[in-house]
């Protein structure tokens, strides 16, 4: 009994309801044309979002066969431009703001151009705007704060141009482009492209920033992520109204990534080559008194087939000899890496790793990796900076501990070469009847021996450490270049217009319905 009283409750207000739409269809008119105005600025207004996408292998430029590697090996540098580097510590450096500012200043997003095309449109024009704005190079370094320049070009060529921070105008000129404003952070000049249409006029916004806040700004947008952990590949992500722009942005980022790889690389082969020089020279120098010698002696004791004479002392001591040879080959590559590391001037530079053990070799690459820090962290800290004073004072340490393996690796080199010298004096009884002249040529010959082989040894690192200064091909390997995911993320047009006129249609019979509910309810409870 209740339910029917219900439904013709309800039968009689949707009556009244549909007799008000009747009797008051203007007003459900007025509605439909508000929301249809309001959903045409919608469109008008909105401005369409553009995702581009990017992924970049983390690629191993160094296999185990090439001429590269052995130098990789002795240096420990491998986790940044091949080898065993991690894929996570390359997705930070792409990430890094140090990354990201150079993509935005090499492509100037520092500075943005929108023209107001009428009352409602306002487009970016990157890459093509009809002017441009310069400054002085020390200012987009510096500045932390947006400046908004609003520019008005009439149809005679006539501009004139204001410039605020925050809501203070700090500066304005007039007259034809280009056009010079004087501001508390410098001169700007607004300078005319080949884009612009002669005899039309022209509104824009122009926003300027320094590189390390447009950094920031960007850096909000950008998303960096490993898609699978099975694959050293790493996917970027940028979102933006401007279609060319979305893309430029993936691709300046790989390109400043792998630049700063091949900056790197480059410094490490460098100081390689100049550390091999060094001691090159003084080994050419080293040799040539040796060959002199060689010839003093023979002229003197009137010596001439040396092989033959020889041939007795070689021909029984081989096996010791040889391993004399090496012993005091390995302690003469020691000792030219202590030298390089009591060195004060190599105090913040890579030490190479020649003729070391695994633990030195290990604590070395270590320490390598800790100047590597450094380096990358000199490139945007101040100095006094307290991360890289604690940096400085880490690597001090650890040069100590480093110094001290490699005292002790000398030492241990120079008792073996001691120990085998005991056992060359032990057999010494047997060659009593060896001239002198013979003993003395062979110590000679020794010397000069080990230089030849260690010349040889450190013309072949430089060799090959030329060869790989050849390769200038950057560690990330583009696998899916920069590409528009998708045009437009918004709804279309008709689907907003009809949701838009549904809603026009249905505003006012529920307020009428629902004004009938409270008064019911108002009533049954009185």
């Amino acid at each position: 009994m209740q339910d029917t009283r219900h439904d013709i409750s309800f039968r009689k207000e949707l009556r009244q309801i549909i007799g008000k739409c009747r009797h008051n269809y203007r007003k459900i008119l007025i509605a439909v044309a508000s929301a249809l105005i309001m959903a045409g600025a919608y469109i008008a207004l909105r401005r369409p979002v553009y995702t581009a996408n990017a992924s970049v292998m983390i690629a191993n430029d160094m296999t185990a066969g090439s001429t590269a590697m052995s130098l990789v090996r002795q240096f420990s540098l491998g986790n940044m431009l091949g080898g065993s580097g991690s894929v996570h510590d390359e997705l930070s450096m792409i990430a890094s703001h140090t990354t990201v500012s150079g993509a935005v200043k090499q492509l100037g997003i520092n500075t943005s151009y929108i023209v107001k095309e009428n009352i409602l449109s306002r487009v970016s024009s990157y890459p093509e705007s009809p002017v441009i704005l310069e400054c002085a190079p020390s200012i987009p370094d510096t500045l932390r704060s947006a400046l908004i320049f609003k520019l008005k070009v009439a149809s005679d060529g006539r501009a004139s141009v204001k410039v605020r921070r925050n809501f203070s105008t700090i500066g304005s000129a007039d007259g034809q482009l280009p056009l010079s404003i004087e501001t508390s952070y410098g001169k700007f000049v607004i300078i005319p492209t080949e884009h612009m249409t002669t005899g039309k006029p022209l509104k824009m916004t122009i926003r300027t920033t320094g590189y390390s806040r447009a950094a920031e700004e960007l850096s909000k947008k950008l998303q960096i992520d490993i898609p699978s952990k099975l694959a050293d590949v790493v996917s970027l992500s940028y979102e933006c109204d401007n279609r060319q722009l979305a893309t430029d942005v993936l691709q300046a980022l790989i390109d400043e990534y792998n630049r700063r790889g091949i900056e790197t690389k480059r410094a490490r082969d460098m100081q390689t080559l100049s550390f091999i020089d060094d001691r090159l020279a003084r080994l050419t120098d080293e040799l040539s008194e040796s060959e002199h010698g060689i010839e003093a002696f023979k002229q003197k004791n009137r010596l001439s087939d040396l092989k033959a004479e020889a041939e007795y002392m070689l021909g029984e001591r081989t096996t010791l000899d040889q391993e004399l040879l090496k012993a005091e080959t390995n302690a003469q590559v020691l000792s030219l890496t202590k030298e390089f590391i009591d060195d004060p001037a190599n105090s913040y530079n890579f030490i190479p790793v020649l003729g070391l053990g695994d633990n030195d070799a290990k604590a070395i690459a270590s320490y390598n990796e800790l100047i590597l820090q450094r380096m990358n962290l000199e490139k945007s800290a101040l100095k006094g900076n307290p991360a890289l004073e604690r940096l400085n004072r880490q690597i001090d340490g650890m040069r100590d501990a480093v110094k001290k393996s490699v005292e002790r690796s000398v030492e241990n080199a120079r008792i073996a070469v001691e120990k085998l010298s005991v056992k060359n004096r032990s057999s010494q009884a047997r060659l009593d009847a060896v001239p002198s002249q013979e003993r003395i040529f062979r110590d000679i010959m020794r010397r000069q021996t080990v230089q030849e082989q260690l010349m040889i040894f450190l013309m072949e690192q430089r060799e090959e450490t030329s060869l790989n200064m050849v390769n200038t091909m950057g560690r990330g390997e583009i696998i899916d270049e920069p590409y528009l995911l998708t045009l437009d993320t918004e709804n279309s047009p008709a689907v907003v217009l009809m949701a838009a006129f549904v809603t026009g249609l249905l505003i006012m019979p529920l307020k009428w319905y629902f004004s009938s509910v409270i008064s019911a309810t108002k009533e049954t409870s009185e």
